[in-house]
């Protein structure tokens, strides 16, 4: 798996590519929030429309989920955006926006990025 994250002005973008892990993904997540910057975001966009491929099991996704939780509760608000087309990536998305429901992130999940960002009420950078 390889990502690239766009800081923006408001938020991060995180875009995937390839093969991607749910313990790839929960790496990359608690890189996020032990930096600085992510108690001033407002938003993350997890951008998968470029992967490939999807692995998890219900035990790592079930730890993404705790872990978030608990940045949850340091965080008092943060949108995120979950763009995916993949089958099983998007049952994990579904299973995720509904246990991430009893914290303080709003959570949806978009087929195109550009959708994420009309929600975010912010206009998307120009590639």
């Amino acid at each position: 798996m390889a990502y690239q994250e766009n800081w923006e002005k408001e938020g991060l973008c995180r875009v995937y590519s390839g093969e991607i892990t749910c313990s790839e993904i929960l790496n990359s997540n608690i890189a996020l929030h032990a930096n600085a910057r992510f108690y001033e975001i407002n938003y993350v966009i997890n951008d998968f429309s470029q992967a490939t491929g999807f692995e998890a099991s219900l035990m790592e996704l079930k730890e993404c989920i705790a872990i978030d939780n608990a940045a949850s509760k340091s965080k008092s608000a943060l949108k995120v955006a979950i763009v995916a087309q993949i089958e099983h990536l998007l049952t994990c998305a579904h299973f995720y926006t509904l246990k991430m429901e009893e914290s303080s992130f709003d959570c949806k999940i978009f087929d195109q990025t550009e959708e994420a960002y009309n929600w975010l009420c912010v206009k998307a950078p120009s590639l």
